[in-house]
């Protein structure tokens, strides 16, 4: 049955109080109910649906209860952005101030942690893989390494990482993701000969590229990390590296 009122028009279930559109009735497959604030309605009597209830809480709200799960969108400043529930235990949020909370493990594909730098000269010098240094002339800059045994090395050029931390408000348009900890690709040099999975790494002369140590020259705050893959030592190229500055 197809009936058109003034409150709105209806399919299946005539005379109901509200705007609304339903393929069969009210509970029973899609609704459409913007005076009442229900939003869009997907599913079953039982509740076995999707609930989309923007009116209410200027966002929306959507129930799965077949998995027993529940997003809340908000923003009208009543409560957190998002939050997400198994049942009535609270696994997840956003709130008003940006902080996130969660009951779980943050998983990435990326295995790396890293800092948003400032750099010396353009930003297109510089690529993923290169090691850097501290900048003797620029105070929170970075630069490429160029000297071997360098004890101002702090991190590589990120190739993808897993979380990158900056300034509140800050423009990362002339920044370099700088990996800081974790696993990094790395440009190497054979330079001090080939590179054994486990050698401590520290900077090389070839510029942006690390080398294999020598223990009986290393001082404090010159490795790099370790390296994770082999190197022949047959010119340059990139390895895995557990970049652990110390």
């Amino acid at each position: 049955m197809l009936s058109v009122g003034e409150d709105g028009v209806y399919v299946g279930q005539a005379g109901s109080p509200t705007p609304s559109f339903f393929t069969s009735n009210a509970s029973n497959g899609f609704q459409v109910d913007a005076a009442e604030g229900h939003g869009l309605y997907v599913g079953h009597a039982d509740g076995n649906g999707v609930d989309v209830n923007s009116a209410a809480r200027h966002g929306g709200t959507f129930t799965n209860n077949s998995t027993d799960a529940t997003v809340h969108a908000v923003q009208d400043g009543s409560g957190p952005l998002y939050s997400g529930f198994a049942g009535s235990n609270l696994r997840f949020s956003v709130d008003n101030a940006g902080n996130v909370t969660a009951d779980g493990t943050f998983t990435s594909p990326a295995a790396d942690l890293a800092e948003a730098f400032a750099v010396e000269g353009a930003k297109a010098e510089y690529a993923p893989g290169d090691v850097l240094v501290i900048s003797e002339r620029t105070d929170h800059t970075v630069e490429q390494s160029a000297e071997a045994y360098s004890s101002r090395v702090v991190g590589v050029y990120a190739t993808k990482p897993g979380v990158l931390l900056g300034e509140k408000d800050a423009d990362l348009s002339d920044k370099v993701p700088m990996g800081v900890i974790g696993v990094v690709p790395t440009k190497v040099s054979g330079e001090n000969g080939p590179i054994r999975r486990g050698d401590l790494l520290v900077t090389s002369s070839t510029p942006g590229h690390a080398m294999r140590a020598d223990l009986d020259k290393l001082g404090f705050g010159m490795v790099l990390g370790k390296a994770l893959a082999p190197f022949n030592g047959s010119g340059t190229g990139v390895i895995d590296v557990l970049v652990n500055v110390k």
